[in-house]
């Protein structure tokens, strides 16, 4: 993902000819557009975790993570880096005829849950007993709020500051937050066969990502209300079980990355392991913790803390 030229390269008939086994549908780990073959670097139970993007052209591990192409293609091959080059000339072409076309059955219109409109006095109080802005993230963010009773599709999201979640200018999904304090799930996302695109397979952030000292700098945070601390520097993988569609994406938009997942267990695993398959990729990448998570600064801590990242990691 480092190198964006095109490969061009046919990694059906590569795998035929040389007696790779893969598949391409039938198999939990099978998704449309991948090419999926057992990884060599994996340990434990075989499957078919390695998956090769065809539109993007690189591998992903479900296991074990982002694999660089020369050295896991070499791998799979069993022949020497050097030699790929004279390989992947005889197989130039296209795998995209080869895979079964895929059709999406019962997907329904994007839309809100009932009776969500411009927050209330009760999201708005909400928000500032958290040490919010409210008019801001309003403007910003384009927060809204749900009333008493709102239902989507059976689902309950009655008294919730909803985020609608945009991508290229458009609203594609969204993601909503418990103000009751009495809900066992905080936070509950757009239902799936009603997102344009799912929220899981890109981030949570505003538009254009600023340039500080001709880089973009991203900083990776967990929660919605993680990126509304932090600012326009914020991008959110809703969670800290990120995807591979993410980490591609930040590889995409950033040149400096920093993430800053919660300081708890999951939080510092999963920030470490996301560090390590970006820096594989050949982005600046490290990761920096706070005392609870982002969305727990103040806003001048917030500030403090965006200021000094960008003096060791940007200006540096």
């Amino acid at each position: 993902m480092a190198n964006n030229k095109r490969r061009n390269v046919d990694m059906v008939k590569l795998f035929d000819f040389y007696r790779i086994e893969y598949k391409t549908e039938g198999h939990k780990h099978c998704r449309p557009g991948w090419i999926n073959t057992v990884c060599p670097c994996c340990e434990g139970t075989a499957g078919y975790h390695l998956g090769y993007n065809l539109a993007e052209e690189y591998f992903v591990c479900w296991r074990c993570g982002y694999k660089p192409f020369w050295k896991i293609l070499s791998k799979l091959l069993r022949i020497k880096e050097e030699e790929l080059g004279a390989v992947l000339k005889a197989f130039k072409g296209s795998s995209t005829q080869a895979l079964p076309v895929v059709s999406t059955l019962n997907i329904k219109d994007h839309k809100l849950p009932s009776s969500t409109s411009e927050m209330a006095k009760r999201h708005l109080d909400y928000l500032v007993s958290r040490g919010f802005n409210p008019r801001e993230l309003r403007d910003a963010w384009h927060l809204m709020g749900t009333g008493p009773i709102s239902m989507l599709d059976g689902v309950v999201y009655a008294n919730r500051i909803l985020a609608p979640i945009f991508w290229e200018g458009k609203q594609v999904s969204f993601q909503t937050r418990d103000i009751s304090g009495r809900e066992e799930l905080s936070y509950i996302a757009c239902p799936e066969e009603r997102e344009i695109i799912k929220h899981k397979h890109i981030l949570y952030r505003l538009p254009d990502p600023p340039f500080v000292s001709g880089k973009r700098l991203g900083i990776i945070v967990e929660g919605i209300a993680d990126a509304w601390r932090i600012g326009r520097y914020a991008a959110a993988t809703f969670g800290a079980k990120y995807t591979p569609e993410q980490v591609l994406q930040i590889s995409k938009l950033f040149d400096v990355v920093v993430v800053v997942y919660d300081s708890d267990f999951a939080g510092r695993t999963q920030g470490d392991k996301l560090v390590a398959e970006l820096r594989f990729a050949g982005i600046d990448a490290r990761r920096e913790e706070v005392a609870e998570d982002p969305g727990s600064l103040t806003e001048a801590q917030a500030r403090d803390f965006v200021g000094d990242i960008i003096r060791r990691y940007v200006h540096n």
